[in-house]
């Protein structure tokens, strides 16, 4: 994960064909950090699973194709030089699926992917993610946990990059999504 979006700043490809998972993290976490820095490069993933979550959440970091492994070489040449003409790559299931879930309104929780990424967060990290989904300020988050407005902004910075969003909105949304806060 780290030595992806390292690479990715030193190299600055054009294209980068990335594994969804990794083995320490998943490819969702890289392809964000990696886009934030540089949105031109164009992100397809590779994976052997084609389940809707996985391809709807690859889709969503911004990256522009999931492909299964086993696709012949052939198919995957020419896939990468679609991408590198502007458009996506996709096989035709994982479009169906993407459109069944579209027209379902029934997307993803996230759940499965925000259960690991809570588990790399340390007690403090939680304490203020559950804080940032109830909208508390950092002031207030300070106040309750007893800790210094900076430290809490350093948690707070630490929680976007663990996972990989942009915003305490978003961050907040996650936890609600993951089961970590109640919506009322």
């Amino acid at each position: 994960l780290e030595q992806a979006i390292s690479l990715a700043k030193e190299l600055s490809p054009d294209m980068i064909l990335m594994d969804f998972y990794m083995p320490d993290g998943n490819g969702i976490e890289a392809a964000k950090a990696i886009l934030a820095e540089n949105p031109k490069i164009q992100i397809v993933f590779l994976t052997i699973n084609d389940e809707d979550d996985i391809v709807y959440s690859a889709m969503r970091t911004g990256a522009k194709g999931i492909l299964l492994k086993n696709l012949p070489i052939a198919n995957l040449l020419h896939a990468l030089r679609r991408v590198m003409q502007g458009e996506a790559a996709i096989s035709r299931r994982m479009t169906r699926l993407l459109i069944e879930k579209i027209a379902s309104n029934n997307f993803p929780s996230q759940t499965k992917f925000s259960n690991a990424t809570f588990n790399e967060m340390t007690t403090r990290e939680l304490d203020t993610l559950r804080l940032l989904a109830a909208d508390a300020s950092n002031k207030e988050i300070a106040m309750q946990l007893g800790i210094s407005v900076n430290t809490v902004k350093n948690h707070v910075s630490s929680i976007l990059r663990k996972l990989a969003v942009k915003n305490r909105r978003e961050a907040g949304t996650f936890a609600r999504h993951g089961g970590m806060v109640q919506e009322n």
